[in-house]
């Protein structure tokens, strides 16, 4: 998680970038201590008001769970972030599906660019 050097500080002095790799550090420290592992994982927005380094750190753990075999289910909407971490894309539009797929492919869809990207 990259927070080795922050031991010994509290929660609440971690930049808003640490906190965040906290939270996810402690789901997964959870799961690890009870004997179980988690098999899905859900990203609500997680690189909301990061630093560009804390993007790269985030994407790393997700993709470090993903290269494991693990669900991740991502909130985003940053379409470079999309575009680099997602095998499957579902697009919805006022809570209806709008759109499902490879995001490559999702993505270039004219309904999902007027609806999302403002095209």
């Amino acid at each position: 998680m990259n927070l080795w050097e922050k031991r010994d500080e509290l929660a609440v002095n971690l930049s808003y970038g640490q906190r965040k790799l906290l939270e996810i550090g402690r789901v997964m420290a959870m799961l690890n201590g009870s004997g179980e592992e988690g098999e899905i994982f859900f990203f609500d927005e997680p690189f909301a008001g990061m630093f560009p380094e804390m993007i790269k750190i985030v994407s790393g753990v997700i993709k470090e769970l993903r290269d494991k075999g693990k669900t991740v289910i991502l909130i985003e909407h940053n379409m470079e972030l999309i575009r680099e971490l997602c095998d499957h894309l579902i697009v919805l539009d006022s809570g209806k599906l709008l759109a499902e797929g490879k995001p490559s492919a999702v993505l270039a869809m004219p309904a999902v660019m007027e609806a999302y990207l403002g095209e």
